[in-house]
């Protein structure tokens, strides 16, 4: 589930990609347990039920591309039986992962995402936000991913929301997935999250683009290179202590930095990290998606690619290229 209450005012409960952006609610009008089973959630578990898929992007979903779908026979898990064996949509308990993404505030304001830095956001629709989210039991979570959107270490309402997680609120909780642009990744700012490793897995996803400063600049504009250098220090010693159980280094794919896929590679094992992971450029013009057929980079993109995984297996790192399945596909480079 993923909840999003700043521009569009919506929520989701798959990524909203893969589902074509179909919103179950307003969190603005709606209380957490109202949008998980809002009509609009039920009639989306409902094509899925019988396997309609109405509501999922099939040239998107991973799952999908890879034939990784489980069907209704094929599900093992006794939970979920019971779910489609009753055809169940209201489901009790709330989602087993969420996806906080209300507050936009950034620290950067990069070419893919935005023109200007947001500093701040409307604190009526903040503090209905905060306040849904600090009395709802999510009695059946086990993953939380923060921030969907925003820095973490830009934002003191989601760190003041990782400070005070217990267990009451998230029984079952498991694992915390942190994103980061990496520039305010420092140890001091670590220190302030630092308790939750002792108690939960901890996967951190740094999200750069780029290998050297001139493109890093291009695209993480508002940036500082040397200090985003510094702080991967950090990260990795925290990989390195078990602090961070996993590291992801992430890479949106785009004109200007495509033929660093390779170099990237190499870049995230030298600093520690257990995978990148190669994420596709959405609501850009032709000219920026070089994983399009259409650009007139699609074959140099291919080539770059399959540099890329090469480079992964030499080097043992896992390279995740999901979002390019058709591409990987069509081109036989898996």
């Amino acid at each position: 589930m993923t909840l999003t209450s700043y521009y569009e005012f919506m929520a989701d409960i798959c990524s909203p990609t893969w589902n074509s952006n179909t919103s179950v609610g307003n969190p603005q009008e709606l209380s957490i347990e109202q949008l998980w089973n809002s009509p609009k959630a039920q009639e989306i578990r409902r094509s899925v039920l019988n396997e309609t898929f109405d509501f999922c992007n099939t040239d998107i979903c991973w799952r999908i591309l890879e034939g990784k779908l489980e069907r209704r026979d094929e599900v093992k898990d006794p939970v979920m039986r019971n779910i489609i064996k009753n055809n169940i949509t209201v489901i009790p308990g709330g989602p087993e992962f969420i996806n906080i993404a209300y507050n936009p505030v950034c620290n950067l304001y990069c070419r893919m995402c935005r023109d200007e830095r947001i500093v701040q956001m409307d604190e009526k629709h903040k503090n209905k936000t905060i306040s849904d989210l600090k009395n709802y039991k999510f009695f059946n979570l086990k993953r939380l991913i923060i921030p969907g959107s925003g820095e973490l270490f830009a934002n003191k309402d989601y760190i003041e929301l990782l400070q005070n997680i217990n267990e009451e609120q998230f029984p079952k909780l498991e694992a915390i997935w942190i994103n980061s642009n990496g520039v305010l990744f420092n140890e001091r700012n670590w220190n302030k999250i630092s308790h939750l490793s002792s108690r939960y897995k901890i996967k951190v996803f740094i999200s750069t683009d780029s290998v050297c400063k001139e493109t890093f600049t291009k695209i993480r504009r508002g940036g500082n290179y040397a200090s985003f250098k510094d702080n991967l220090k950090t990260v990795r010693e925290l990989r390195h202590r078990g602090e961070i159980s996993k590291l992801y280094f992430a890479f949106c794919v785009q004109r200007i930095n495509f033929r660093e896929m390779s170099e990237f590679v190499s870049f995230a094992h030298e600093n520690g990290a257990d995978s990148v992971h190669f994420e596709k450029l959405f609501h850009a013009p032709i000219s920026e998606c070089v994983h399009r057929p259409e650009n007139v980079y699609y074959d140099d993109f291919v080539c770059e690619l399959k540099k890329a995984i090469g480079k992964g297996r030499k080097l043992g790192i896992d390279v995740e290229a999901k979002p390019f399945m058709d591409v990987v596909r069509r081109n036989h480079l898996a």
